[in-house]
């Protein structure tokens, strides 16, 4: 009995530990995700206050741009938080429709294209055979939107994608394909877990913080489909 009782305090507090680290790591990683966006539009706005940017126009709307990009970037973050959160109380409600498959891909490659300041060739394969897909757009798009990003974050200065979506029997299969540094196999047994990027913050000077995938994983199983 004393035995079972040390066991269960040793692992309690080996719980414990492994929790304050994930949180440490996460605060850690939100604030640093958090502090670019938020510093950006600061300065569009102080600038814009100050009227440095009324001449000439084209400053004004690049600068506009630029801020309205790092919005969207912090409320695609709070949306992804928001998400998983109701996902854990049951709460998430998907609203299945007849989607454009192609049109949204297309959308997403149009996207990706122009906002970031890499080398991006894009290659998207299509085989959907006229059948009708049912999903949420705005979840589906955003989760087909975080595995763009990561295959971009995560490789070179030039970036070779592949989106394939194919039809086989009643299921549609999404493909992102990168061409760069791929993951060991210790990783893939664990970057579908939460927080797992925030454990290693530093790996491939990409920032992030472990919430993506796990996104990812919770929108495609309330679809019933599964990531791998």
């Amino acid at each position: 009995f004393i035995v079972g009782c040390v066991l269960y305090e040793i692992r309690a507090f080996i719980t414990q530990q492994q929790l304050s680290r994930l949180r440490d790591n996460f605060m850690y990683a939100l604030t640093h995700d958090m502090k670019t966006p938020l510093g950006t539009i600061h300065t569009v706005l102080d600038q814009s206050a100050k009227g440095v940017l009324d001449s000439p126009p084209e400053m004004r709307n690049k600068f506009n741009e630029i801020g309205l990009e790092q919005l969207l970037n912090l409320q695609a973050l709070v949306n992804q938080i928001l998400t998983i959160a109701q996902m854990e109380q049951k709460k998430l409600s998907i609203h299945r429709q007849q989607i454009e498959l192609p049109g949204i891909l297309n959308g997403l490659v149009n996207k990706f294209s122009v906002s970031t300041g890499k080398d991006i060739h894009f290659d998207v394969q299509l085989d959907l055979k006229d059948a009708e897909i049912w999903a949420d757009p705005l979840y589906l798009t955003n989760a087909i939107s975080n595995l763009i990003d990561n295959a971009i974050k995560y490789s070179g200065a030039t970036v070779k994608i592949i989106i394939k979506a194919v039809v086989k029997g009643n299921q549609v299969y999404i493909h992102v394909i990168d061409n760069r540094f791929g993951i060991s196999k210790s990783d893939q047994k664990k970057i579908f877990d939460r927080f797992e990027r925030g454990a290693e913050i530093k790996r491939n000077k990409a920032s992030g913080f472990g919430i993506g995938l796990n996104y990812v994983k919770s929108v495609i199983e309330s679809h019933g489909g599964g990531i791998t």
